[in-house]
């Protein structure tokens, strides 16, 4: 494929024809060919969810490990919950300022410094010595889980409408696989290094050299090797006048305003923010309730985030199929659907005493939440198309508010474990009612009715594009349908 200047723009002629990219919506590919690394589409899209699993691993790196380091530093119950809560509460702020970054200055530059951030705290965990020290080190650590908003907000300019849901459920499922592979990746890590006769100390701390270094690698390699857009960097755009420059202010307060924004933030409190809270609880959760190693613990509990390989982009797929049969209806029948088998499923797996079916049942509910998670992003493009990286940073903060508050049920609760998790399952059977309340302007249909259909038509999208809606679009169920190359 000939590009005209690596940073520069790219000619219609330069794109992969097997992409169908459509120059009614900024030359984005309408098809996901998954084994191609060519330039901008494709290569952007893998460092797009390269980078949040990296992100994950870093992010993630101490859960595996607590067993270990609270014997070492002598942590209390309460001490390491206060370090999971500000883990996740700093993605928070994170989320929320990095949405209107991406639409200012694209999602490229904005996830190579997270990744640097990341990457700088995760150097510095062998210096912790005490509590305190975890705490903070994993307060600033969680700043790079921001890097989903980057994430999504990178795979839906890089794909046309009636393929973004499956685009994002990909990436950010992908990118979520981390959680997973965390677990038995750092154990693994761990325990060579211990067998090497380092001690406990010393063996934590040295693991602890190895996410930081693939943070830091990723992020030079996605600085060098990506774009942000079919038509190339928006640095370059803007200077080039090809693209308009964004002001951050503007794009937050429209994004904000928007209620379906809100609604959709607290729905993905209630299973993105169920699964970090998962991720930093379930080697524990398996090492106290059936009394199993380490390292046993850590394969089970990898399990959970290993879904992510495929369980989130069936709810993209979910939600882009039911789409060309009924409309946004269908989109918002499929999220309801996965967020409240994902409560009962919850209740199921935290009943269960005995190890076989909990294991089961684990399987079962990780499947739910995460399918969740991309049935959920497969309508935030359409909440406020001008704006998508503000709304899409609200509702991806959302996820981390949820960690918090379901966090501090575990640690305020005076529950068990067994008990603080059916708690959230049945706060999460609730939060998936509030579908009847995702009410969408343009020409969208609600669950059961939409008081502000058409209000606006998005008509003049921020880069030109003839935004429209892939439920009207009579081409959309022969793109949908050829949505992935497998």
């Amino acid at each position: 494929m000939a590009v005209q200047s690596f940073q520069g723009k790219y000619d219609p002629s330069d794109y992969d024809p097997d992409l169908r990219c459509d120059p009614d919506q900024g030359y984005k590919a309408s098809y996901i060919k998954i084994w191609s690394c060519g330039m901008p589409h494709m290569r952007s899209f893998h460092f797009a969810w390269l980078s949040f699993f990296m992100a994950f691993l870093g992010w993630f790196a101490f859960a595996p490990l607590i067993p270990e380091i609270r014997k070492d530093l002598d942590l209390t119950d309460n001490q390491i919950w206060t370090a999971n809560i500000t883990s996740v509460g700093s993605t928070i702020v994170a989320r929320f300022m990095v949405g209107p970054m991406c639409d200012r200055f694209g999602p490229k530059i904005i996830q190579v410094c997270l990744l640097c951030i990341g990457a700088f705290f995760t150097y510095l965990a062998p210096v912790i010595t005490d509590a305190t020290g975890l705490i903070i080190i994993r307060l600033f650590i969680g700043i790079v889980g921001s890097t989903f908003v980057c994430t999504q907000y990178w795979s839906a300019m890089l794909f046309t409408k009636e393929t973004a849901g499956a685009a994002q459920a990909i990436s950010g499922g992908w990118g979520n696989l981390g959680g997973g592979v965390t677990q038995i990746f750092m154990a693994g890590i761990y325990s060579g290094i211990r067998a090497g006769g380092n001690s406990r100390a010393a063996s934590w701390r040295l693991a602890m050299i190895v996410p930081a270094s693939l943070l830091l690698c990723t992020a030079v390699g996605m600085y060098l090797l990506s774009e942000d857009s079919p038509k190339g960097d928006y640095k370059e755009l803007i200077k080039s006048g090809h693209k308009k420059k964004v002001d951050m202010a503007d794009s937050a307060r429209k994004g904000f305003a928007e209620s379906a924004t809100w609604v959709l933030f607290a729905q993905y409190a209630g299973c993105f923010g169920v699964e970090l809270t998962v991720n930093n609880s379930l080697t524990s959760y398996f090492v106290d309730k059936f009394d199993l190693p380490l390292v046993t613990a850590s394969a089970i509990a990898s399990s959970f985030g290993g879904m992510n390989l495929f369980a989130r982009a069936i709810g993209g797929f979910l939600s882009d199929g039911a789409s060309k049969r009924m409309g946004m209806r269908g989109r918002l029948i499929v999220q309801f659907a996965c967020l409240f088998a994902e409560g009962v499923l919850l209740v199921i797996f935290a009943s269960m005493d005995v190890l076989a079916p909990a294991i089961i049942f684990l399987v079962l509910f990780s499947l739910s939440v995460q399918a969740s998670e991309g049935a959920t992003f497969g309508i935030v493009p359409y909440v406020y198309p001008p704006a998508t990286g503000a709304v899409a940073g609200v509702v991806g903060a959302g996820g981390n508010v949820g960690a918090v508050s379901w966090g501090f049920i575990f640690l305020f609760g005076g529950m068990s474990a067994s008990q603080s998790f059916q708690t959230v399952g049945y706060i999460v059977i609730a939060l998936s009612f509030l579908t009847v309340f995702v009410f969408l302007r343009g020409d969208h249909e609600g669950l059961i009715w939409n008081p502000i259909r058409n209000t606006a038509d998005f008509s003049a999208h921020e880069d030109d594009e003839k935004a429209r809606p892939a439920e009207k679009d009579p081409l959309s169920a022969k793109k949908a349908a050829a949505a992935i190359d497998a």
